[in-house]
């Protein structure tokens, strides 16, 4: 079904977009039909100098996708004016697209050892977990966790919103980035035990964030001009914003190559308290886990931390929130010494009351954090349908702040001194002799 917005409905997104509450817009659109129809131009915000404004027939996901790309705050003074002219998708193109998108899954990512320069590879390529598979296993539910997929195919049943589907903990999040012999290597102090926050332990989880965001560029995203390329064949006026996305994946790889060199000297000089960190604590263990290497567009407190759609370059930190047993904990980690947009993001989070730092991070890394967040099915399961729709839109929108509340209540995110982790290492080092 397609849902046709009257006069009154134009109206009011076009007032929500000069006051930038695009969660607003996005929430409305949300609550109608997969297809959406503007019978008249209406504005939904700017971007880069001009008046942004759609009209056609579109389904919610290519709405999402322009207004989560628009300026903030709203430019009341643009020059020129930019109308998306929108027509549905015609079913041999999805068809076409699909079939891409099944070829391309069938075939398989890339295999590769990122610590290949390092020397010894060996016994084949893994799929490395960029969570510990010990640590999944804590809220895994006879061995799956749930998990969200880009390229999973929605059905009618699922109101075409991509749900999260039940996955082996042995492969959940995994990418095929490291042989066996570095992947047990060299991150072994973190496999084996509990989650301990030694600096070398710290570097490693950003590591490993870092090397599967470098992986997603490089390989996982091919998926995703081989689609471009399947509907500029059919369609060559259709897919801009899938070659947006592409430009952007181009910047960030050009990125994250430097880097990868920087990082692997680190690590080879086993240099581990050359960054900035913040290690945060909670006495239960979260609900929804993952790791994310990125350059933060907005801190907790919802404003801009960097601009980044400029040809500057940006700022990146490593963020994983991670299970273990009674507990968890949280981990930001600069990219280098005086990031000083880490240092803005972090003090956004502390400045949240100790117990509403949870909810303040669920609904960071359900907008942020894509494939790499894992849900308990315990806690997922609990939730009602109204609630489990709200975590699936946020997710689908990757838009932040989407104001969600009451989903979890981990206990109080408290920060850890270079006390409380001398602390830690000597209570897992065991009775001295």
């Amino acid at each position: 079904m397609r849902y046709r917005f009257n006069e009154k409905d134009c109206a009011r997104i076009e007032a929500w977009a000069r006051k930038t509450n695009l969660h607003a817009i996005l929430s409305f659109i949300e609550s109608h039909s997969r297809d959406l129809e503007f019978p008249r131009r209406v504005l939904l915000g700017t971007n880069g100098g001009s008046d942004i404004l759609i009209q056609g027939i579109a389904p919610r996901s290519t709405v999402s996708s322009i207004i989560r790309d628009l300026d903030e705050p709203f430019n009341p003074r643009c020059p020129s004016t930019l109308t998306y002219v929108l027509k549905k998708q015609p079913q041999d193109l999805s068809a076409e697209i699909d079939g891409t998108i099944a070829s391309g899954l069938a075939k398989g990512f890339g295999k590769v050892c990122f610590l290949e320069s390092t020397g010894k590879c060996e016994r084949g390529i893994v799929r490395a977990h960029l969570i510990q598979e010990a640590l999944l296993r804590e809220f895994a539910v006879k061995g799956h966790v749930l998990q969200f997929n880009l390229f999973n195919q929605c059905t009618p049943k699922e109101g075409f919103r991509n749900w999260p589907q039940p996955v082996g903990v042995d492969r959940v999040s995994t990418f095929t980035g490291f042989c066996a012999f570095h992947d047990h290597q060299v991150f072994r102090p973190i496999e084996e035990g509990p989650f301990t926050p030694t600096p070398e332990a710290l570097f490693l989880y950003a590591y490993r964030a870092f090397c599967a965001s470098l992986y997603t560029c490089q390989y996982r995203f091919e998926m995703v001009k081989a689609t471009y390329a399947a509907v500029q064949a059919s369609q060559p006026n259709e897919g801009n914003q899938l070659k947006r996305d592409i430009a952007t994946n181009d910047l960030n790889l050009r990125e994250l190559i430097p880097i990868k060199e920087e990082w692997d000297r680190h690590l080879t000089a086993r240099a581990f308290a050359s960054f900035d960190h913040l290690v945060l604590s909670c006495p239960k263990t979260p609900d929804i886990v993952g790791a994310m290497f990125f350059a933060p567009p907005k801190n907790f407190q919802h404003r801009v931390a960097q601009w980044s759609k400029g040809r500057r370059t940006l700022d990146w930190v490593a963020f994983s929130v991670i299970p273990r047993k009674g507990g968890g904990g949280l981990v930001i980690i600069s990219a280098k010494k005086g990031n000083q947009v880490w240092r803005d993001f972090t003090d956004s989070l502390i400045t949240y009351p100790p117990e509403k730092r949870t909810m303040a991070v669920v609904n960071y890394i359900l907008c942020y954090f894509g494939e790499q967040l894992i849900l308990s099915p315990t806690w997922w399961d609990k939730l009602s349908n109204e609630s489990q729709e709200a975590v699936v839109n946020a997710w689908s929108a990757s838009y932040y702040p989407r104001y969600l509340k009451g989903l979890c209540d981990w206990g109080p995110f408290t920060p850890l001194s270079q006390v409380d982790i001398r602390r830690s290492i000597q209570g897992q080092a065991g009775p001295a002799r």
